[in-house]
């Protein structure tokens, strides 16, 4: 079952990589959206923010898979300050959870950041809406099957997977669990 924290730890890990890009990408270049490899990220459809003056909002096209294995890219909305020479470079914030928005609240968060406008390039990222599986056994202590579907109303795009006589550790013991589990990241069972 996935847990608050590990969805959180994730969304860093995938914040920390988008950081770099951001970093290095302004909107003069972002308009160049054919240009490059393929598995590097893109600022799509740049334009001034409505919300907040200084800012450029866009979609960031990242690669599902920077091998290339994959096929397939993924659009994150994102609001990013036009101080793309900033001193201490990106700071980048995530608000709410999976699927709720970041760079829609730029009116209401820049100015409380304001101070630290001239030292970083601050941008504000909607969480990306994927799809989370949730595996949990009816007869889970550690994990009570209720948690379970209370955090998949959290999730916009959850499938929660109900093994019955099952505890804690579903993965590698159930074949329905990990049918589940090959569909979702695979696309077949």
């Amino acid at each position: 079952m996935a847990s608050r924290y590990s969805l959180r730890r994730a969304a860093v890990l995938l914040v920390i990589g988008l950081a770099g890009s951001l970093g290095a990408a302004t909107p003069a270049v972002a308009e160049q959206t054919g240009a490059g490899p393929s598995h590097r990220p893109t600022l799509v459809d740049p334009a001034p923010c409505a919300e907040v003056a200084n800012f450029t909002c866009a979609y960031l096209s990242v690669p599902l898979d920077h091998s290339g294995v994959t096929p397939g890219r993924l659009r994150l909305r994102v609001a990013v300050a036009d101080n793309a020479a900033a001193p201490r470079g990106v700071l980048m914030l995530l608000t709410g959870g999976p699927g709720q928005p970041g760079a829609g609240l730029a009116g209401r968060v820049v100015p409380r950041l304001a101070p630290l406008l001239n030292d970083y390039r601050l941008v504000l990222l909607d969480r990306p809406t994927m799809p989370v599986l949730l595996l949990a056994g009816d007869r889970d202590l550690s994990t009570p099957l209720e948690w379970a579907r209370a955090e998949a109303t959290h999730a916009l795009q959850a499938t929660l997977v109900v093994i019955p006589g099952m505890g804690h550790s579903i993965q590698g013991r159930n074949a329905t669990g990990d049918a589940a589990v090959q569909e979702v990241l695979l696309g077949r069972p």
